[in-house]
């Protein structure tokens, strides 16, 4: 089969043209739209990596001011381990200091306040001061009542100012007492 090509040259050519620049064009929309959507992409990662960084910026900031919340916990927790130690070493010296302890809380009457506790070959003066007589009279029966004592005895009361307020009056006093075996005992209670 023959076929013959009746259109003048120029518009053949035209046509062999028109045909190579639709396939090129072809080519050139899917580049583009390729491009299009490459660009979007790298605008939505954009967006959500902006967003990402805020959303962990801020729970950053809201942990660090938790945390430094936190520090005046954790400094008082180093001071009440320091301060543990330290009523270690001292227990450690006292073999009796927690019996002893429990013994004076417990017979100590209000308005009374405790100065020093002196020990010497199971002998103890204590000296304070009360706001009534009357307080260092109780006291000093229940010293005598409680079976780590024994002998006690008020050495002496005399009236001073208040330590703590000096327009107040309070009675000073001394009282010697023995000390029992079951006050230099080991243990609590």
């Amino acid at each position: 089969m023959i076929t013959i090509n009746l259109l003048p040259e120029d518009i053949r050519e035209n046509i062999d043209f028109s045909r190579k620049n639709k396939k090129l064009i072809g080519h050139g929309k899917i580049v583009i739209l390729l491009c299009f959507f490459t660009i979007v992409s790298f605008v939505i990662c954009g967006a959500f990596l902006i967003n990402s960084n805020q959303f962990f910026s801020k729970e950053i900031s809201e942990s660090s001011h938790i945390i430094d919340g936190y520090k005046p916990v954790i400094e008082q927790k180093k001071m009440v381990e320091e301060n543990t130690k330290s009523i270690g070493k001292i227990r450690s010296g006292y073999e009796y200091f927690t019996k002893f302890n429990y013994i004076l809380n417990q017979n100590t009457p209000e308005g009374v306040y405790l100065g020093t506790l002196e020990t010497q070959d199971n002998t103890l003066k204590i000296t304070g001061y009360a706001k009534a007589k009357n307080d260092i009279g109780i006291f000093r029966d229940a010293l005598e009542n409680a079976d780590a004592f024994s002998n006690v005895n008020i050495e002496s009361i005399k009236e001073t100012d208040d330590p703590s307020n000096q327009a107040v009056t309070v009675n000073s006093f001394v009282i010697d007492a023995n000390l029992e075996s079951s006050a230099t005992s080991k243990g609590g209670k």
